[in-house]
């Protein structure tokens, strides 16, 4: 073998080389020999830790001599002080990485017209409890995300306590407050978790003006991103809504850097716009008249502060310096302890949970999983969706979709491999972390820094892991094997777990005295837009049916719902649940399952769950006599409770 070959073969990440440069793949070349023959001179890295154009650059004796960088490193640059990429770490890296300007929104050829919209609403909000008005930053049931999944199941408590969900947000996303412009700004609408198309924000306004005044009306505001502030207030108007929420998702209320990162990269915790912090910002130049246009809104719209946790509420309220009505600190999720339970042994298994995004920690982590591959203390593992994945050396990638469907499989696939520690290495102030409570979940420890916000928070209150000052101390935690003890002790004690309830979302924020949660179903027919309710004997509904030549034969079975929180006991149970079932019968007459439509759960023993909204054929019938066994608690919406 060539002697620079064998030299910088064991240094080539071949997991990490192959994924960049498929073409290498595909032809079969070995990475190690694909870099020594050719890639270094294409400029390709043969690791993540290793950048050889910035070698080459940065030391123009080395490029003269037309030698492989990656060699000289080896040989002679480490030891003479060359670093192998460029100084700064994964900041400098953020920092010179392009941020490409989103583009201009763009109406459709087609909009929704006004008439189409008004007549929507109206059907939807027919009948309905109240309404909920909520406004983000994208289509929360096309965009995988934290945010996206706590806005869905919004949704489908608002749909399950008889209310009606609009959504709204920019035509095409785009980061801090969109320009001021005269002309109408093109919005998404979705309705029920059914998307509508485009729409101005005009029409949308005249459609909200004409719903009848006796209906209960939310705003909720998720986020700004891509908004103009002037939209919101006139769709708030246009509304004229009972009550109105703001929620301190991140921090972009106060700036355009939602993470409060200085040049996207260093924590600024939000100083006055006129600091020195906010000249040298690529955000600061901005800020004064963000802030001043946001604080126009609150003016206009005297918005309640909701936060998922007082982390999040204290720094909101720090760094925007906006006032509000109230503060709700409403989590998105409550972890309940179960009993311990036993640990497997073998070496300490870490995890990443997410995008391999800087405001994630990714960096660290890469640099980590690099530095400690090697050491047989550690199995490293990646859990994200399958494109977000990064293959590297030493690291076990795991493809998980977390959907509102399949809320709990990340839990699912921590559990399964046993992960005992994960690391959670923001550099911004996290205002919940729903991947740091999936961990505490599935029985993992977490490591994080000091500045990662409520994770340190949670951290701290639970005793599970240890908060470090930085990520440098994190590695070096981990690279002493001080880590290996920590784990060691959990595994004697016992396996932790949770169970994960999802609960914070504006459906469950008390902002009455009315109680959140009730024991009453809520059951109820639905034959077309007609609601039927029951006369109920203890445990039995029995519903009096139209003459058949007044209905169809198919009506629907409605109840509230919710999702089961998952626990490994249950062997991942994630469906959704209505009623259990005990008995159906027709004049009186048992139902034959072959009369159950879409809706219903596979039966079990005596009874049989629907999943909130079922289908039943009753034909002629003039009776349905329904029995439940009273087996849940339901979130009830507050706001619906006048």
């Amino acid at each position: 073998m060539d002697p620079v070959l064998a030299r910088i073969a064991p240094s080539v990440d071949a997991a990490f080389y192959l994924a960049r440069n498929p073409d290498v793949a595909r032809a079969g070349m070995a990475a190690a020999e694909h870099y020594w023959r050719a890639g270094w001179r294409e400029g390709r890295d043969p690791s993540a830790w290793f950048a050889t154009e910035y070698y080459l650059r940065a030391n123009p004796d080395v490029a003269g001599a037309g030698l492989n960088p990656l060699w000289h490193y080896l040989e002679r640059g480490r030891r003479e002080g060359r670093p192998p990429r460029p100084p700064g770490g994964p900041w400098r890296e953020e920092l010179d990485r392009p941020h490409p300007a989103a583009p201009p929104a763009a109406l459709p050829a087609d909009p929704l017209g006004p008439a189409v919209l008004r007549q929507r609403l109206a059907a939807a909000c027919a009948g309905a409890r109240g309404l909920v008005l909520a406004l983000s930053h994208d289509r929360y049931t096309e965009i995988p995300g934290g945010t996206q999944l706590l806005i869905a199941g919004e949704q489908r408590k608002v749909n399950g306590d008889g209310g009606t969900y609009l959504h709204l947000c920019p035509a095409v996303a785009g980061h801090g407050l969109a320009p001021a412009a005269d002309a109408p700004a093109a919005l998404g609408v979705t309705l029920d978790g059914a998307w509508l198309g485009v729409a101005t924000a005009d029409r949308l306004a005249a459609a909200l003006r004409a719903l009848p005044a006796a209906l209960r009306r939310l705003l909720v505001v998720h986020a700004l991103h891509g908004w103009q502030p002037e939209t919101v207030a006139a769709l708030a108007a246009a509304l004229r809504p009972h009550e109105r929420v703001f929620w301190a998702h991140d921090y972009g209320a106060g700036c355009a850097s939602p993470r409060l990162l200085r040049n996207d990269i260093a924590p600024c915790h939000g100083p006055p716009p006129d600091s020195l912090g906010c000249r040298i910002c690529r955000h600061g130049d901005g800020r004064v008249e963000h802030l001043a246009r946001v604080r126009a809104l609150f003016a206009a719209v005297p918005f309640c502060l909701a936060a998922p946790s007082a982390t999040a509420a204290a720094a909101w309220t720090r760094s925007t310096g906006l006032k509000v009505a109230a503060v709700h600190v409403h989590p998105h999720a409550v972890l309940a302890p179960q009993p311990p339970r036993p640990a497997a042994g073998g070496p300490v298994r870490i995890g990443f949970i997410g995008a391999a995004a800087y405001h994630k920690g990714w960096p660290w982590f890469r640099d980590l999983v690099g530095a400690a591959r090697a050491l047989p203390e550690y199995r490293f593992f990646h859990f994200a969706d399958a494109a977000a994945l990064r293959p590297m050396d030493g690291l076990a990638g795991v493809a998980v979709s977390v959907t509102p469907a399949a809320p709990f499989v990340m839990q699912q696939a921590l559990a399964a491999r046993r992960i005992d520690l994960v690391l959670a290495l923001s550099p911004w102030p996290e205002t919940f972390s729903y991947a740091a409570h999936e961990a505490l979940a599935a029985g993992a420890d977490l490591l994080t820094v000091a500045g990662s916000g409520h994770i340190a928070a949670l951290v701290r209150a639970t005793g599970r892991g240890a908060v470090l000052a930085d990520a440098d101390a994190l590695a070096a935690f981990v690279l002493s094997r001080r880590a290996v003890p920590l784990v060691r002790a959990r595994r004697e004690a016992g396996r932790p777990g949770a169970h994960l309830h999802h609960v914070g979302s504006t459906a469950t924020l008390a902002l009455s005295d009315a109680a959140a949660i009730t024991d009453d179903p809520d059951l109820h027919l639905l034959i077309g837009r007609r609601r039927i309710d029951a006369a109920r004997d203890r445990d039995v509904f029995r519903f009096a049916l139209p003459p058949a030549a007044a209905r169809r034969r198919v009506v629907r079975l409605r109840s509230r719902s919710l999702d089961t929180a998952w626990d490994p006991a249950l062997c991942g149970d994630g469906r959704h649940l209505g009623v259990a079932v005990r008995a159906l019968a027709l004049d009186g007459v048992p139902v034959p399952p072959v009369r159950l439509g879409a809706g219903w759960h596979a039966a079990e023993d005596e009874l049989r769950w629907t999943d909130g909204d079922a289908a039943i054929d009753v034909a002629a019938a003039r009776c349905l006599d329904v029995r439940i066994a009273p087996m849940l608690r339901y979130w009830r919406v507050p706001l619906f409770v006048a």
